[in-house]
């Protein structure tokens, strides 16, 4: 991550509330963010190309919209409890989610609460790059030759730029 910083005498964040700003008279504006009160994911289940999450104790009540996604495709979503999400993410013809190989862990916004913590104990869903098939079998070492290759995990490419 790049950053950029300027050494200023003047506060560079200002915070509003019912149209007061707020001031910081001795340059000493500490800024702590209170997590009690948000989200936590659990644990959750990846099973190609269904994701069950598992939420703490009534983190869904007064939510107003929920959204889930993993490396910003999203889930569409089936059963939502108090304490879990069942979504699915679009599948391609071999039944595989349509999400680019790598390793992540799903990204559940909570509205008006913000994004979900994950517990200690949650690890990466890894999402494997797998060549299903390739045709032909052989070519000739001179090459020329075009190759079909049927994978799952790789991006989308447009075929006008190959």
């Amino acid at each position: 991550m790049d950053m950029l910083s300027f050494a200023e005498n003047v506060s560079s964040v200002v915070v509003t509330v019912n149209k007061i700003k707020s001031s910081c008279p001795n340059q000493n504006c500490l800024y702590k963010i209170n997590d009690t009160n948000v989200p936590i994911i659990m644990s959750y289940t990846f099973t190609d190309p269904q994701l069950v999450i598992t939420l703490a104790a009534n983190t869904l009540v007064n939510s107003t919209s929920v959204s889930v996604s993993i490396d910003n495709v999203p889930c569409v979503l089936g059963t939502v409890t108090s304490t879990s999400i069942t979504c699915n993410f679009e599948a391609g013809s071999d039944g595989k989610a349509k999400i680019v190989a790598g390793n992540y862990m799903p990204k559940v916004l909570l509205n008006p609460k913000g994004y979900c913590l994950y517990d200690s104990t949650c690890t990466n869903i890894t999402i494997p790059l797998v060549i299903n098939s390739f045709y032909p079998t052989s070519v000739n070492v001179i090459g020329g030759a075009e190759v079909f290759v049927n994978t799952s995990g790789l991006p989308s490419i447009d075929k006008n730029n190959i």
